[in-house]
């Protein structure tokens, strides 16, 4: 399992195709590991259209749940 805790890019860098690729050079490079994960706010809408362009799927829509401490 991949566990990524969000990628997180400074405003003033924002907006300029850095997440992106950063994200797919990672995404690529775990590509043979069965769970590539990634934690990020539910309410931030800006992260979570960013991850679904990947086509990542929130856990409830794999029957999932995750739990945390």
């Amino acid at each position: 399992m991949v566990l990524v805790q969000d990628l997180i890019v400074k405003k003033h860098f924002s907006n300029k195709g850095l997440a992106a690729p950063l994200f797919q050079k990672v995404w690529d490079q775990f590509s043979h590991v069965r769970m590539f994960h990634v934690v990020t706010d539910l309410e931030d809408p800006v992260d979570n259209h960013f991850y679904q362009l990947f086509a990542m799927k929130k856990l409830s829509e794999g029957h999932m749940i995750s739990y945390f401490r």
